[in-house]
C-alpha cells in the first residue's frame, strides 16, 4: 500500500518474527471493542460476506486494521495489528487505504468466487 516501503525496513523487524516465529500477539494484535466500518457503527449489515483490510498511516506508526468473516447474519468484532514505527523523519499527512475482499456466490465450487474492492476509507471505512 506504500511503495516507498519495501518490508525491510528495521523498525518492522519485530512484526516480521512474530509473524515467522510466533510469540506474544498481544504485542501486535488486540480485538477491538468496536467496529472501524463506518457503516457497521451504524448498524448496517454487508449484503454478502467478505473481509476488510484497512490500514493507516501516520507520522508514528503504521496500523492494520481486519474484518473477517462479516456478514448478513455476523458482524464480529475487528481487529487491529500494530505494523511498526513509521521509518520517515518527514511528517507527512494521514494516509488511509482499504479493500474489501466480497463473496460473491456460496455455493460455487469454481471460476469467480468472489471480488477485492477498493473500500475508499472517505466513504465506507471509520479509522481511529
Amino acid at each position: 500500500m506504500f511503495p516507498d516501503l519495501n518490508g525491510l525496513e528495521p523498525e518492522f523487524a519485530p512484526i516480521k518474527d512474530f509473524i515467522w516465529n510466533g510469540g506474544n500477539a498481544d504485542n501486535f494484535v488486540r480485538q477491538r471493542p468496536e467496529q472501524f466500518v463506518e457503516n457497521f457503527r451504524r448498524g448496517q449489515r454487508p449484503t454478502h460476506w467478505m473481509h476488510i483490510l484497512a490500514v493507516v498511516r501516520t507520522y508514528e506508526r503504521i496500523v492494520a486494521y481486519a474484518q473477517f468473516f462479516a456478514g448478513p447474519r455476523s458482524l464480529p468484532l475487528p481487529y487491529e495489528i500494530s505494523i511498526g514505527r513509521y521509518p520517515s523523519r518527514i511528517a507527512r499527512p494521514l494516509e488511509r487505504h482499504a479493500h474489501q475482499f466480497v463473496i460473491l456466490d456460496l455455493t460455487a465450487r469454481a471460476g469467480v468466487l468472489g471480488r477485492m474492492e477498493d473500500a475508499n476509507p472517505a466513504h465506507f471505512i471509520w479509522i481511529p
